[in-house]
């Protein structure tokens, strides 16, 4: 056997383990709930662009990038097995809820002498995209795997202590084993006064937050199952937390209530 047919056949088995692997992200495509949902999403997103293109109606608009059209398209959540109505964007692929956080952010955010320096952890190509288009930000993207800024660890942030004015951390916690750490990384590196916008699953009713498992593969899945309990896990790290709703005005006539975000702020004497 040659080294290239030893490579490519290295690669084949790698590509197997992948996607056979019972925690890896492939099961997205191995569960029949998901593959069904996603195929019915397609479908309909492919039949309402074309509704915007043989009859251009806008009736809605993206708060990030813009875009507008007959409605927005229908969203395939993976966490849920849900195909939910009036959530993609079909231009920067924001979801209603990336929109009103960044909505939250932006009434937030504290006012700075100079270029207030943003952090968003496990950033999305919208966030990234929204925050490329506000230069009088200084944003930093962090994350383990994709191509970002910083390249590390959220429970070893690779940043300076008291150097980030405000940062997002939405829907990363649940994968993190030292959830808690990662909440002391972010406190050390946030300016006093900073503010943060921390959004996590969370199940109504349950009392307290428990581990689901203990590692997932290459951060793929929930390790942590949040519940009624996670303000008081965020307040035992230091900050000061109020649990924030907001109102979803793009997507429709009838808003859609959303939350809650927990906004939080490093006390200036912290």
């Amino acid at each position: 056997m040659t080294r290239s047919e030893s490579s490519l056949l290295k690669q084949l088995n790698l590509g197997l383990f992948l996607f056979f692997h019972p925690q890896s992200p492939a099961a997205l495509f191995r569960n029949p709930y998901r593959l069904v949902n996603n195929l019915v999403a397609r479908v309909l997103n492919a039949g309402l662009r074309l509704q915007d293109r043989l009859r251009p109606e806008p009736r809605v608009a993206c708060s990030l990038c813009g875009w507008q059209g007959r409605r927005f398209g229908y969203w395939a959540a993976v966490s849920a097995n849900q195909l939910l109505p009036d959530q993609l964007c079909f231009r920067c692929g924001s979801t209603a809820q990336t929109r009103v956080l960044v909505k939250l952010f932006e009434q937030h955010l504290p006012a700075a002498k100079t270029k207030p320096a943003v952090l968003e952890i496990g950033p999305s190509p919208a966030t990234r995209q929204y925050f490329a288009q506000h230069p009088e930000l200084c944003y930093v993207a962090v994350d383990r795997f994709k191509w970002v800024d910083v390249r590390c660890d959220a429970t070893h942030i690779a940043l300076r202590s008291r150097t980030i004015d405000a940062f997002i951390c939405s829907n990363v916690l649940e994968h993190i084993p030292d959830d808690r750490q990662a909440l002391s990384e972010l406190y050390r590196i946030l300016k006093p006064d900073g503010i943060g916008i921390i959004v996590v699953p969370q199940t109504k009713g349950l009392t307290k937050s428990h581990r689901v498992r203990d590692t997932t593969f290459l951060g793929y899945g929930h390790i942590w199952e949040y519940g009624d309990d996670f303000a008081q896990r965020i307040k035992e790290v230091g900050y000061a937390v109020q649990a924030a709703h907001t109102w979803d005005t793009d997507s429709g006539p009838t808003p859609v209530r959303w939350g809650p975000f927990y906004l939080v702020r490093r006390p200036a004497d912290g």
